[in-house]
C-alpha cells in the first residue's frame, strides 16, 4: 500500500491524505551507505493528483520484508503524455536540514548524545547503535548532523554501515547477514562487466627474495598455485626482499606466498553482478533467492564452476517494486560508498 501524507506526518500510522492507487510505475532504489529514494510515475487525472506537492511525504515498502518508510517529494516533472513522474528522499534526507554546534566526543556514545542536545531547532530523528570501533570525533564548527553523520566524522571515527528506518537512524559493524543463497556463474547468471574481473584474476605467485649483493632467492617450483583452474595464466611477483633481512628458506618462502594468497584472496574473482529479477521468472533461482530473504548488506555466496572456486560478495544496491512487492534488480559487489558520498 502507498500512502500520502502531509508534509508534517511524523507517525505514519493513518491512511494520510489517501492511498495511491493510480499509481502506474513505483521504485524505491536503496544503496548501502548510499542512495535511499523513491521514484513514482502518477497520471494527471490520479485520484490524488492535486495533492502531490513538494515536501508531501510518500510511504511504502523500501524491500519484501521491511515496514513502510517515508519519502518526501523533492520533484515534480511537467506532464509527459498525461503522467508526471514524482522523486522523493528517504526522511533521513530531513537531517541535511538540521545544525548541530561544534562539539567533541570520545567515542559513538559521546557522539550520539552531541546530536541531540547539540541540534538546532526541533530535531525528530534518534539513533541506536551496536558499533564496536572506537575513535574520537570532533566537530569544529556548524555542520548538518548528515555531514557529521557522513564524511571525516562518523563514517572515518566508527565506520558503521547504516540503516535509516524512518525517523530512527541504526549504526552497526556491519548491516545484513550471511546468507544461504548461491549464485551459479554461468548458469543463472551471466554479466558482462563480470567477464572483466574474471581476467584480473592471478593464477599463481612467484616469489623471490634478492639482496643488494645480487644473490637471488625463487623456489624450486618457481609457483604457487591460487585456488581456481583458470584457461589463462596470469603470475603475480611477490618481492620477498623487505620482509626478510636474510635469504629465506625453500619452506618461509613457499608459506610466506600462500599467506599472502589467502589474504589478498589472490584467485578469487572480485564480483560486480547485476541481478535482474525479471528475467529470472519460473526459474528454481529466482525461488530460492526469494524464500531466502535477500537484504541490503547481505552476503552471498558466488559459485564459478569452471575455475571450481566460489568468491562471497554483499548486496549493495536494490531496487524494489513495490507495487508488486518484488525486486526489480539486486546489486552484489565490494561497498566502498561512504554516506558522504550521497
Amino acid at each position: 500500500m502507498i500512502i500520502l501524507y502531509d508534509t508534517k506526518e511524523l507517525e505514519f500510522k493513518t491512511l494520510g491524505l489517501g492511498i495511491l492507487r493510480d499509481a502506474i510505475k513505483v521504485s524505491v532504489t536503496e544503496e548501502l551507505n548510499g542512495l535511499f529514494e523513491l521514484t513514482m510515475e502518477y497520471p494527471i487525472d490520479g485520484y490524488l493528483f492535486n495533492e502531490l506537492k513538494f515536501t508531501r511525504i510518500i510511504c511504502c515498502k523500501s524491500n519484501p520484508y521491511s515496514k513502510p518508510q517515508p519519502f518526501r517529494i523533492y520533484s515534480i516533472s511537467t506532464p509527459i503524455n498525461r503522467t508526471v513522474t514524482i522523486n522523493a528522499a528517504h526522511i533521513s534526507y530531513d537531517l541535511s536540514g538540521f545544525i548541530v554546534d561544534p562539539f567533541s566526543a570520545g567515542n559513538i556514545d559521546e557522539t550520539i548524545t552531541g546530536l541531540k542536545t547539540k541540534v538546532y531547532g526541533d530535531c525528530p530523528f534518534d539513533y541506536v547503535h551496536t558499533v564496536s570501533e572506537s575513535g574520537e570525533l570532533n566537530v569544529l564548527e556548524p555542520k548538518s548532523v548528515r555531514s557529521v553523520l557522513g564524511g571525516i566524522h562518523v563514517s572515518k571515527a566508527y565506520q558503521p554501515d547504516f540503516t535509516f528506518d524512518g525517523l530512527t537512524v541504526i549504526m552497526e559493524d556491519k548491516r545484513g547477514s550471511e546468507t544461504g543463497v548461491d549464485v551459479v556463474y554461468g548458469k543463472n547468471l551471466i554479466d558482462i562487466n563480470q567477464e572483466e574481473n574474471n581476467a584480473n584474476v592471478y593464477t599463481g605467485v612467484y616469489p623471490f627474495w634478492r639482496d643488494d649483493d645480487g644473490n637471488v632467492a625463487v623456489l624450486t617450483e618457481r609457483v604457487v598455485k591460487t585456488p581456481g583452474t583458470w584457461n589463462y595464466t596470469k603470475i603475480y611477483p611477490l618481492d620477498l626482499s623487505n620482509e626478510f633481512d636474510t635469504m629465506p628458506t625453500q619452506a618461509e618462502m613457499k608459506a610466506f606466498a600462500e599467506a599472502y594468497i589467502e589474504v589478498y584472496s589472490l584467485g578469487i574473482p572480485e564480483i560486480s553482478l547485476s541481478i535482474s529479477v525479471l528475467q529470472l521468472d519460473g526459474t528454481d533461482y529466482e525461488r530460492e533467492m526469494l524464500t531466502g530473504k535477500i537484504n541490503l548488506g547481505d552476503t552471498i555466496t558466488i559459485q564459478f564452476p569452471d575455475a571450481k572456486v566460489n568468491a562471497k560478495a554483499r548486496c549493495i544496491k536494490t531496487v524494489y517494486d513495490p507495487l508488486r512487492n518484488r525486486y526489480e534488480t539486486l546489486e552484489l559487489g565490494d561497498a566502498a560508498r561512504t554516506l558522504a558520498d550521497s
